[in-house]
């Protein structure tokens, strides 16, 4: 799951880099979710119902995640499940569990890879939409619209590879740790439009400290996820804390070490030192290459160093009491 991608980024298909028939190669029961409005899953049909236009990032983890994840559970007989979430993928398990316990008993480990729940003060490049919601919030009829991001990246598809110092390609990707015609499938399918309140919402990632807040801007997810986990410390109930580790590349534009590691450190004071675990891919942490918001799923190396260290997340909490 990711923030208007399908799950071409989880499997491109064919013999190409795909990391659900990775794991699914090593033995898991491997299972790619897409949210409403992206590749095969519900399409609202917008012109007839304008209702269906209101959907956002609340409508995700109150619907939509629920539901997947009790069809997954109920199809594979599982009381927990181990979720992998990309960018948004992972903001959304985080804000899941942030909602109630029963939630978190559902999730026997979470992997989040470019992934925080606040980006402020961090120069993600997601600042810069903020200029559109000021414009958008004194238009009406523009919060109902969808921005057209699919067919935006279509069109850039067949530039890709070929201006390799540009912003717009360094948004997705480090051009020298990704194959061009990986990136080019990439930008040609595996994007969507996004609902102009989706991104509303998802502006208070950049603008608060705390970052995500519920659509009614009163309640903050990242904080009441680590309210949830406090208080199973403080009740013995370490135990049933869900392990979870942050994956993040020292090239991503879209969200820079420095905001996982603000959302790392909130964690930090209340998780137990055994359960959380914060790895960043790039030279400077002894990986051949710097890592960009997507090569930490379609990268060149991938396989040897960005997979092996999902797995073993995944291992050790199986293994866990």
């Amino acid at each position: 799951m990711d923030f208007s991608a399908n799950r071409l980024g989880f499997d491109m298909g064919g013999n190409r880099v795909s990391l659900a028939k990775w794991l699914a190669q090593k033995g898991h029961d491997v299972w790619a979710l897409e949210m409403r409005g992206s590749s095969l899953s519900f399409h609202p049909n917008y012109r007839k119902d304008r209702s269906v236009r209101q959907y956002d990032f609340d409508t995700y983890i109150e619907r939509d995640l629920p539901a997947a994840i009790s069809f997954i559970l109920q199809k594979t007989g599982s009381k927990k499940l181990h979720y992998v979430g990309h960018s948004m993928g992972g903001m959304l398990l985080y804000s899941y569990m942030s909602l109630a316990k029963s939630h978190m008993d559902q999730i026997a480990s979470g992997t989040t890879i470019g992934t925080s729940i606040t980006f402020y003060q961090s120069s993600s490049r997601y600042a810069d939409f903020l200029p559109f919601k000021s414009f958008a919030e004194k238009v009406p009829f523009l919060v109902e619209i969808f921005v057209p991001h699919g067919l935006v990246s279509k069109l850039v598809a067949a530039f890709v590879g070929y201006w390799n110092d540009s912003p717009i390609e360094f948004f997705q990707c480090n051009p020298s740790n990704t194959d061009a015609d990986i990136v080019r499938k990439l930008y040609k399918f595996g994007f969507h439009s996004i609902p102009v309140k989706l991104m509303f919402q998802l502006a208070s990632t950049i603008t608060d400290p705390m970052g995500m807040k519920n659509r009614a801007g009163e309640k903050c997810y990242l904080q009441g996820y680590v309210e949830q986990i406090n208080q199973m410390v403080e009740a013995n109930q370490i135990r049933d804390v869900p392990p979870v580790m942050l994956l993040g590349g020292t090239k991503d534009v879209q969200c820079p070490p420095v905001a996982i590691e603000r959302m790392a450190g909130y964690l930090k004071e209340v998780y137990p030192e055994e359960k959380l675990r914060v790895q960043f891919l790039g030279k400077s942490h002894g990986h051949e290459d710097d890592y960009g918001h997507f090569d930490l799923l379609v990268g060149k190396r991938v396989e040897r160093e960005v997979f092996p260290e999902i797995e073993f997340w995944v291992n050790k909490a199986e293994s866990s009491p």
